[in-house]
């Protein structure tokens, strides 16, 4: 008689989260539910709550996990190219994961889940983001090309403005002939603006 292999709990997690995940893009936050999630990942409900505690565990989870391939992504972005195009590459970096993953997008900063707060370790999560961008303005600020001032209050005037647009296109509200070129302008202008005085 052959033995079943007990699965790790790191594989459960694991399972739960891509099912998670895979369950906000396809039908949005409404339906990240116990039941349905442990049904994707194919665990039992109690095993779902034996590994997370219950649904608001999994959205920690995926808010976590969003803010986390965030991160790199702007981090990325930046590889490569000169110090000079470091917010247009961010911004760009910005924009291409938000509409890559415009559930989880809205679930990161958009929409509340009811009795949701964010963990240490999301809320550490969250930080990775916005340091990023702190770090890409300290570099262009020592080489001139944005003007001296506190760079987690620049940071947070770009963010804000990034920000604004990139939800009005998620929700379709962009009046805009071709959105590609006036978002490349929006980058230039905010850096135009953030320029040395």
């Amino acid at each position: 008689m052959a033995l079943r292999q007990r699965t790790s709990s790191a594989q459960i997690e694991d399972r739960v989260i891509t099912a998670a995940l895979a369950l906000l893009e396809d039908e949005g936050v409404d339906a990240l539910t116990v039941r349905e999630i442990a049904r994707r990942a194919e665990v039992a409900p109690m095993g779902l709550y034996n590994h997370f505690g219950g649904k608001l565990d999994v959205v920690d989870a995926l808010v976590r996990l969003g803010h986390d391939r965030f991160a790199i992504a702007l981090g990325q972005s930046v590889k490569g190219h000169g110090i000079k195009d470091r917010l247009t590459d961010a911004g760009q970096a910005y924009r291409r994961f938000a509409h890559a993953n415009p559930r989880l997008y809205q679930l990161m900063f958009m929409q509340s889940v009811a009795g949701y707060n964010a963990s240490p370790e999301t809320a550490i999560s969250m930080g990775r983001s916005i340091q990023v961008l702190v770090e890409h303005i300290t570099a262009m600020q020592a080489q001139g090309f944005i003007r001296s001032g506190e760079p987690l209050e620049i940071a947070q005037q770009i963010w804000s403005t990034v920000h604004g647009y990139v939800s009005l296109e998620l929700f379709t509200i962009n009046f805009a002939p071709r959105p590609d070129e006036a978002y490349r302008k929006l980058l230039d202008d905010l850096l135009y603006g953030l320029g040395p005085r």
